[in-house]
């Protein structure tokens, strides 16, 4: 199966190194996984991930996947309103944004994205329930991908 990620930003954020071990796992169980970022390859992950450097609203990389799974609300829709990739699209929600102080000016558009009809993954069961109260909808639990050799 191919799998791309639309990942907005390789910064050392948490959930940047979530979705990246999310891909190296994936491919370990032998799919064809790539991330794709407007940003380079991060330095400090010391993982391998098949990555592509380019603009999330180019379609190329995201239409040849048998699903796309968006990560932030900021790119979601541009992978949205391209139909092809719309029927392939999941939203991988590792927090709600819409409970950021500082996105309350986002908010209409993160409740949007939020409401597209399309599955969601979430990286724990309760904020699957949390999300499903305001946002109803199809999700699924995918765990947060805890690095066991670090933390046990």
């Amino acid at each position: 199966m191919k799998i791309v990620y639309a990942l907005e930003s390789t910064g050392l954020y948490g959930g940047t190194k979530v979705i990246l071990r999310q891909a190296e796992a994936l491919t370990h169980r032998g799919h064809e996984v790539m991330v794709v970022s407007p940003e380079p390859f991060p330095t400090w992950f010391e993982g391998t991930v098949d990555f592509c450097q380019a603009s999330l609203r180019d379609a190329g990389p995201f239409r040849q996947a048998h699903w796309v799974i968006g990560t932030y609300f900021r790119h979601m829709p541009s992978l949205f309103s391209d139909r092809m990739i719309a029927r392939k699209l999941w939203h991988l929600s590792q927090g709600y944004e819409g409970g950021w102080p500082e996105a309350a000016p986002d908010l209409p558009e993160i409740e949007k994205v939020y409401r597209f009809p399309i599955p969601k993954m979430t990286v724990s069961s309760q904020l699957s329930k949390s999300l499903g109260k305001q946002f109803p909808g199809r999700y699924y639990s995918v765990g947060q991908g805890i690095e066991t050799q670090y933390f046990y």
